[in-house]
C-alpha cells in the first residue's frame, strides 16, 4: 500500500494543466494556506499582546484571524482523507463562511478608525471599543439565518462529493455525497494511468456562496475607498 509521501509525490509530479489534472496543485495550495494561516495567527496574537485594550489592536487582531482562516480554504487536500471526513469539512466550511462574512463587515467598518464624511457616527468611542465583539455576533446571526432559511448547510452553501478513482482507468469511480444524497451525480477520473488510484473532493456552489465569495472584491474596493478618502479628514476627528 502506498504511503502518504509517495502519494503526494505522484500527484504533484503528474500535474497537467491542459488535461485538468490539478490535484497536485490543490495539495500545494492547501499546505501554503495552512502556513499562511499560522503566520497570520501569530502576527494577530503579537498585535493583540502589544496593546490588548486598544480598540485598533483588537480590530486588527480580528481582521488578521479572519483573513488567516480564509487563506486555509482547502483543508481537504492536506492529507488523503476518506469520505468519513465530509461532515467535519462541511462544518469547517460553515466556519469559513462565518469568517468571510466577518471580513466583509470588517472591511466596511474601517471608517470607525479612518473617519470618512457621512460616516461620523462610526467615530464614536463606544462603537470603536465594542466593534470587536459586535461584528462576530452579527456574522454568526447572518450565517445562521442563511443556513436556517435554506434548510441546512447543503442547500445554503452547496453539497460535498467524495470521488474515488480506482486502480485502473477503465474502472468506474465510486462516490459519496453529503449531506444531500445525490444518486444521479456524474463523476469522472483522469485517463492518465500514473494518477491512479486517487480520490478528490468536490464542493458544490450555490448562488449565495458565489455571491459571498465575489462580494469580497466589492467590499475590498469599498474599504480602499474609505481609507483613501479618510486622508482628507482632520486627524483630531478621532479624539
Amino acid at each position: 500500500m502506498q504511503n502518504v509521501g509517495d502519494y503526494y509525490v505522484r500527484m504533484i509530479t503528474n500535474i497537467d494543466l491542459f488535461k485538468g489534472e490539478t490535484i497536485g496543485i490543490s495539495i500545494i495550495f492547501s499546505w501554503l494556506g495552512l502556513f499562511i494561516m499560522i503566520y497570520l495567527f501569530i502576527l494577530a496574537s503579537l498585535i493583540l499582546r502589544a496593546r490588548p485594550s486598544a480598540a485598533e489592536n483588537r480590530f486588527m487582531f480580528l481582521l488578521l484571524v479572519a483573513e488567516g482562516f480564509k487563506a486555509s480554504f482547502d483543508w481537504k487536500y492536506l492529507y488523503p482523507f476518506g469520505p468519513e471526513m465530509m461532515p467535519i469539512f462541511q462544518n469547517v466550511r460553515v466556519v469559513w463562511y462565518f469568517f468571510l462574512v466577518l471580513s466583509l463587515l470588517l472591511y466596511v467598518s474601517v471608517c470607525a478608525f479612518y473617519p470618512v464624511k457621512y460616516f461620523g457616527f462610526m467615530n464614536n468611542k463606544k462603537v470603536r471599543n465594542n466593534i470587536y465583539w459586535i461584528l462576530p455576533v452579527i456574522s454568526f446571526l447572518i450565517v445562521f439565518s442563511i443556513i436556517r432559511s435554506n434548510d441546512g448547510i447543503g442547500n445554503a452553501f452547496g453539497n460535498m462529493y467524495y470521488v474515488k478513482c480506482l486502480t485502473s482507468t477503465q474502472e468506474q469511480p465510486i462516490y459519496q455525497s453529503y449531506p444531500i444524497q445525490d444518486p444521479d451525480y456524474q463523476t469522472s477520473c483522469f485517463d492518465t494511468p500514473e494518477y491512479h488510484p486517487f480520490a478528490y473532493f468536490i464542493n458544490e456552489s450555490t448562488p449565495i456562496s458565489i455571491l459571498l465569495v465575489w462580494s469580497q472584491v466589492l467590499f475590498s474596493f469599498i474599504s480602499l475607498n474609505i481609507s483613501t478618502n479618510s486622508a482628507s479628514v482632520a486627524p483630531n476627528c478621532l479624539q
